[in-house]
C-alpha cells in the first residue's frame, strides 16, 4: 500500500511540474493598424499603439496555415514565416492565451474535435 501511495504522490508531483506555467503578467503588445489619412482618399497611415493584455483574456486566431497549396511561392513564404509564428504561439500558449487554428475550408474534418469544441465554447470578447 505504501508503494502505491508513493507512486501516486510521485505521479501527481510530476504532473504538476509538467504543466505549463501560466503567467499572471500581462502581454505587452505593440499594435499596428491603419487609418485613412483623409476621408475617401484611399490613402492610409500606419500607426502603432502600446497595450497590455491579460493572457487569460487573449486569443490568437491562426488562419489558413497550409501544409499544401497550389501556389509554390505561398508555400515558400509560409515556410519562412512558420518557425517564428510557432515561437510566438508557443510563448502565448505558455502564458495562458488561447490559440485557435481556423482553416477556411476542411472544417468538417475537425467536427467534434476537442480543440474545436474549446474554441467554440470560448467567451465572446466584449470589446469586438
Amino acid at each position: 500500500m505504501r508503494s502505491f501511495a508513493r507512486t501516486l504522490v510521485l505521479c501527481l508531483v510530476l504532473l504538476a511540474v509538467s504543466q505549463p506555467v501560466r503567467s499572471a503578467e500581462p502581454l505587452d503588445l505593440t499594435l499596428r493598424y491603419r487609418t485613412e489619412s483623409t476621408e475617401n482618399s484611399g490613402r492610409y497611415h500606419i500607426l502603432t499603439r502600446e497595450e497590455s493584455w491579460q493572457p487569460s483574456e487573449t486569443a490568437i486566431i491562426v488562419c489558413d496555415m497550409w501544409d499544401l497549396h497550389h501556389c509554390l511561392n505561398a508555400v515558400r513564404r509560409e515556410g519562412e514565416f512558420a518557425p517564428r509564428l510557432n515561437e510566438v504561439l508557443s510563448q502565448a500558449r505558455e502564458q495562458g492565451a488561447t490559440i485557435i487554428h481556423s482553416p477556411s475550408s476542411c472544417m468538417d474534418f475537425y467536427e467534434g474535435h476537442a480543440a474545436r469544441e474549446r474554441a467554440k465554447a470560448a467567451p465572446v470578447a466584449s470589446n469586438l
